[in-house]
């Protein structure tokens, strides 16, 4: 089964990837891993309220599972973000990154959105660049550092590495 819902979710096929989580539930109602597939699917549908239910169902299950906690953590964060819940999306990455603190993809995604509500412009800085230490040569995350020294207005450092971007995306095109 989870081979099968992998391969719906690799192909993005959210549609079949959310009937197969529902029947696997069925089956298996306490697999973490399948509430994974399944908020993932809804998130992606745009049913946020629900992804924010499976989400949250799963990281309960994965009690002993820290990566796996992580995981369903990050996911609740970008879905509370995406619902305007920001002290929830907060929270959220704050648990998933005492769980993991060196998941770069958190890292660069929280302060981001740290950054576009112009909110604790240091903290995200600080994981900014650390995604960056992390996975040099991301340009999605040398472009997300870029921004935050914008909204810092420290505009010679930001147009520095929104340069340092722009040749990290046009070498890896």
């Amino acid at each position: 089964w989870q081979q099968v819902m992998a391969i719906y979710n690799t192909k993005r096929d959210w549609d079949n990837l959310l009937k197969t989580a529902n029947e696997v539930l069925e089956l298996y109602p306490n697999q973490p891993v399948v509430y994974l597939f399944k908020g993932a699917a809804e998130q992606q549908k745009k049913e946020l309220e629900k992804a924010a239910k499976s989400y949250a169902k799963g990281e309960k299950m994965a009690a002993d599972n820290t990566k796996l906690r992580a995981q369903f953590l990050a996911s609740l964060g970008d879905v509370y973000h995406a619902l305007n819940k920001h002290t929830d999306s907060d929270s959220a990455y704050e648990k998933s990154l005492k769980l993991d603190p060196d998941n770069s993809y958190v890292l660069n995604n929280y302060s981001y959105y740290l950054s576009i509500r112009k909110e604790n412009l240091e903290r995200a800085k600080q994981m900014s660049a650390y995604s960056n230490q992390l996975e040099p040569g991301n340009s999605s995350f040398l472009d997300t550092y870029a921004w935050i020294l914008f909204q810092m207005k420290d505009y010679k450092a930001a147009l520095e590495w929104q340069d340092k971007a722009l040749t990290a995306s046009s070498a890896s095109s």
